[in-house]
C-alpha cells in the first residue's frame, strides 16, 4: 500500500524528519525525569501535532508497548521477564520504527516479553 500522492523523491523528506523525532522524544525523556511537568505537557502535545500531520501522508509509529512482537517490521534487541505482559509481545520500545505507506524506514528496536 503506498501511501497517496507520495513519490519516491518525498521519502527521502520523511527520513529527515526521523532523528527529528528521536531527538523530541530524547527531550521528553529528559523533561519527564526531571519533573518539568507543564514542559512535558507541552512537548507532548507538539509531539502529538507532528505525529498527528505526519500520519495524513502515511507517516506512522511502528510499535508500542503492549503490541504483538512482528519481526516484518520489529528488531529483538532482547527478552525480558517479569514485565507482567504476556509473551511474545513488546516489553520495552528502545528505539521507535516508522514507516511510509508500505515503506519501511526504520525497524523499530524493541525488547519482548518472555514469561520464564
Amino acid at each position: 500500500m503506498k501511501a497517496p500522492g507520495l513519490v519516491v523523491p518525498e521519502t527521502e523528506f520523511f527520513k529527515h524528519l526521523v532523528p527529528i523525532l528521536d531527538g523530541l522524544e530524547a527531550v521528553r525523556e529528559a523533561i519527564a525525569s526531571g519533573g518539568e511537568e507543564s514542559w512535558l505537557k507541552g512537548l507532548d502535545l507538539f509531539r502529538g501535532k507532528l505525529h498527528e500531520l505526519l500520519g495524513t501522508g502515511g507517516f506512522k509509529a511502528l510499535a508500542k508497548v503492549g503490541d504483538p512482537f512482528d519481526p516484518a517490521v520489529h528488531e529483538a534487541i532482547g527478552t525480558e521477564s517479569g514485565t507482567g505482559l504476556p509473551e511474545g509481545t513488546i516489553a520495552q520500545l528502545v528505539q521507535q520504527g516508522w514507516v511510509l505507506g508500505d515503506l519501511v524506514l526504520r525497524y523499530a528496536k524493541v525488547t519482548v516479553a518472555r514469561n520464564t
